[in-house]
C-alpha cells in the first residue's frame, strides 16, 4: 500500500508540475513582446482614437510619414527613449480576461495607445495596446491587440510612448539644420531694417564695418538651436499660410546651404510667431520671447574702432656731466 501511494504522489506531482509549465508558456507571465521585435523594426505605427501615424526607418535615422505621403525627420529624443523602453517591456500579473472591462484599464481603441512594430515587408513583429498607469506609477496596463486579458507590465511609462498618435507628436521641432560653427552670414529683414553679418573666421562685420563679436555669437547660438513649440493645423486656419508670412525673413548660409526663416505677423493674444523654413515644412509656432533674440537690428551690434596708436615719448636729453 505505501508503494502505491508513493507512486500516486509522484505522479500527481508530476502531473502538477506538468500543468504549471504548461500555463507558464500559454501565459504572457514574464513575457517582453518587444524586446526582440525592436531591433528588427524597420516601421512603427502608433494608433489611438482613430488616430494613426506612422515612422519610417531611413538609414540610421527615423522620420515621419505625413496625411500627403511625405516625410518629416522625427524628433531624435523621443525615438531614442522609445526604442530604449520598448525591448524592456516585461508583461506581469493578469487583471482581467474580460473584453468589457478593458476601457476601465484604458486599453481599448479610443483611449489605448497600439504600438506596432513592423519589419520593411511591412510584416507584423510585435503588437498591443498599453493603457493607462497603474497606481503605483511603476505599472502600466497592457493587451494584446488580439486577446481580451489585460495585464499589468513593468518598465515603461505613458509618456514615453511619444504623447499621440499624430505626425506632430513625433516630427522634429528643430527649425534650423545647420550647426553654430558653420553659420557664416546672417541677414535679417524687418520693419523696413536690414541687417547684413558676415563672419570671417572669429571676425564678424556689419554692414561692412567689424563689430564686437560677443552679442553675434549670442545670436548664432539662439539661431541654431531654434525650435518650434508647436505646430500650426493648416485646417484651422484658412488665413494664416506659408505666403502670408510677410513680417520678416531671417536667412543663413553656411558654405553648403542657405536656410530661410520666414516670419509672421505675431499672434499677440498668444505671445508667439508663425514661422516657416519652406512651404513643405509647414508652419509652426515660435514664442515672442525667442523671437525677440532674433530680430536684431543694425543698432544692436557695436563697431569696433581702431584706436591711434600714441606716438612714443621723445626720449630725455642728456644731461653733460661737468669735469
Amino acid at each position: 500500500m505505501p508503494r502505491v501511494i508513493k507512486i500516486l504522489l509522484l505522479v500527481t506531482v508530476a502531473l502538477v508540475a506538468v500543468s504549471v509549465l504548461f500555463l507558464y508558456l500559454q501565459t504572457p507571465s514574464h513575457n517582453t513582446p518587444f524586446a526582440d521585435a525592436t531591433s528588427k523594426a524597420e516601421k512603427i505605427v502608433f494608433e489611438q482614437g482613430g488616430a494613426k501615424v506612422e515612422l519610417d526607418k531611413q538609414g540610421k535615422d527615423w522620420q515621419v510619414r505625413t496625411d500627403q505621403g511625405g516625410f518629416y525627420p522625427a524628433e531624435r529624443d523621443k525615438i531614442h527613449t522609445l526604442l530604449t523602453a520598448l525591448p524592456e517591456v516585461q508583461i506581469e500579473d493578469e487583471i482581467t480576461t474580460h473584453s468589457e472591462r478593458a476601457a476601465d484599464y484604458e486599453v481599448n481603441a479610443a483611449s489605448g495607445m497600439r504600438v506596432t512594430l513592423l519589419n520593411a515587408k511591412g510584416t507584423p513583429l510585435a503588437d498591443g495596446i498599453f493603457g493607462k498607469q497603474a497606481p503605483d506609477f511603476t505599472h502600466i496596463y497592457f493587451r494584446f491587440t488580439d486577446k481580451p486579458a489585460v495585464y499589468l507590465a513593468r518598465n515603461l511609462i505613458r509618456g514615453e510612448l511619444g504623447g499621440g498618435a499624430t505626425v506632430s507628436a513625433w516630427r522634429s521641432r528643430d527649425l534650423v539644420s545647420i550647426p553654430e560653427a558653420q553659420i557664416q552670414t546672417i541677414s535679417i529683414e524687418n520693419k523696413g531694417s536690414k541687417l547684413d553679418l558676415v563672419r570671417s573666421s572669429d571676425t564678424w562685420t556689419r554692414n561692412g564695418e567689424k563689430v564686437d563679436p560677443a552679442p553675434v555669437f549670442a545670436l548664432v547660438g539662439a539661431l541654431s538651436h531654434l525650435r518650434a513649440d508647436d505646430f500650426v493645423e493648416t485646417q484651422s486656419s484658412d488665413s494664416l499660410t506659408y505666403g502670408s508670412l510677410d513680417f520678416g525673413q531671417i536667412q543663413l548660409t553656411s558654405p553648403d546651404t542657405t536656410v530661410t526663416l520666414h516670419i509672421g505677423k505675431p499672434d499677440k493674444a498668444r505671445h508667439r510667431f508663425p514661422v516657416s523654413i519652406s512651404k513643405e515644412a509647414g508652419l509652426a509656432w515660435v514664442s515672442e520671447s525667442q523671437m525677440n533674440l532674433l530680430l536684431k537690428k543694425p543698432t544692436d551690434f557695436h563697431a569696433i574702432t581702431s584706436q591711434p596708436i600714441a606716438p612714443l615719448p621723445t626720449p630725455p636729453k642728456p644731461v653733460p656731466v661737468p669735469h
